[in-house]
């Protein structure tokens, strides 16, 4: 039964290593993307439409959030202020 899920593992990431990944070379949101390609599988498949998909959603989601802190900064500067004094929880 290991060697099974090994087995899936490895032709998952074979199919991964084949994809062409030049449309992240001119992403926005390269130095910042955190895409899991462990969720853009489909049963034992890379599903690149998932890949496609989940990668606009983040982008939507990343733009929508800079939209809104630009909104809020704009109308008060210092509206944002309490989160540099908050410490993170990772250390």
């Amino acid at each position: 039964m290991p060697w099974d899920v090994a087995q899936k593992a490895i032709n998952i990431l074979d199919q991964v290593a084949k994809l062409d990944f030049s449309c992240c070379q001119d992403c926005w949101l390269i130095r910042i993307c955190n895409l899991c390609f462990a969720h853009m599988v489909c049963g034992n498949e890379y599903c690149i439409e998932k890949w496609h998909f989940s990668c606009k959603m983040r982008r939507k989601h990343y733009t929508d959030a800079l939209q809104l802190y630009c909104e809020i900064t704009e109308e008060d500067e210092g509206a944002l202020d309490f989160l540099a004094e908050q410490t993170s929880p990772i250390v």
